[in-house]
């Protein structure tokens, strides 16, 4: 894992599921909530944010504890509660995400088919968090849906804004949108665009049905039928074996009339060694 300077976290090397563990202080008191953000990286399969073939992810489950500076080891869980997402896949709500199952493979959070985007999401702590003092919060992101359903690139966030925390923007696209649209960049509308057409389902199927029309068209079963006759037809046929033997025997005679003087003699010796006088008289 890598810290970035945008305080975001890159991952690399062996891409396997498991727990990542994540430790940070803080001075901030009466917390009431957490964000974390899954970013794109051009590092990553399809950009991300997940690490799997087609960019995506699966966060089993997210658990955080709060511990004071002066004594790491009181740590305590927080409860979380109210998750939101600006996107949940199909059967992998953010909701799983703190059902307290972390041993579920199948339960977790997920955003196919909208990777290659930015994605959040938030969660609200029952009670605020963190003492005068400073505070000592660990994250764990249980992620064992499968290997390669990693995170590849996330940041987290605490918040003191007032309950309830709601889901508000990632960071990313904050920033573009805090600039008038006439002065946006190319690059910048891009990603707006791009996020826009991810998460939006009927483009997505518009998208999808202009995809499946570019397909090549199945066969026509008569058409089919035709080209295997005509492979049939194309076959050589087996000689029959009359034909064979008069060809033989007409081949045989061209020979013969080519040497008649030849022929004769061995029709003579022929009859000569087939006549009984002969035999008797040799």
């Amino acid at each position: 894992m890598t810290k970035e300077a945008d305080r975001s976290v890159t991952v690399s090397g062996e891409n396997k599921n498991g727990v990542v563990t994540i430790v940070a202080e803080t001075d901030l008191v009466d917390l009431t909530g957490f964000r974390l953000e899954v970013l794109t990286d051009d590092r990553l399969p399809n950009k991300g944010p997940g690490r799997a073939p087609d960019g995506n992810f699966v966060l089993t489950e997210i658990e955080v504890t709060a511990a004071p500076k002066s004594d790491p080891t009181k740590a305590v869980p927080v409860k979380l509660q109210n998750p939101v997402a600006d996107f949940n896949q199909a059967s992998h709500e953010i909701d799983k995400a703190i059902d307290g199952n972390t041993i579920d493979p199948v339960r977790g959070w997920g955003v196919s088919p909208a990777t290659g985007v930015v994605h959040w999401a938030t969660f609200e702590a029952k009670d605020a968090v963190g003492r005068p003092g400073g505070t000592v919060l660990t994250f764990k992101l249980h992620q064992r849906f499968q290997n390669a359903y990693t995170l590849g690139r996330f940041r987290l966030s605490a918040t003191r804004v007032p309950r309830p925390v709601g889901l508000g923007l990632a960071e990313d696209l904050r920033s573009i949108l805090a600039v008038v649209p006439e002065l946006r960049t190319d690059a910048q509308r891009g990603t707006l665009l791009a996020y826009t057409r991810a998460i939006d389902p009927e483009y997505r199927k518009r998208a999808d049905a202009l995809n499946a029309s570019k397909a090549p068209l199945p066969d026509d079963p008569r058409l089919q039928e035709l080209r295997h006759a005509v492979e049939v037809a194309a076959r050589p046929l087996p000689v029959d074996p009359r034909l064979l033997q008069l060809r033989r025997d007409v081949e045989m005679s061209i020979k013969q009339a080519a040497a008649r003087r030849l022929t004769a003699a061995q029709d003579i010796t022929w009859a000569l060694i087939n006549s009984p006088a002969f035999l008797f008289n040799h």
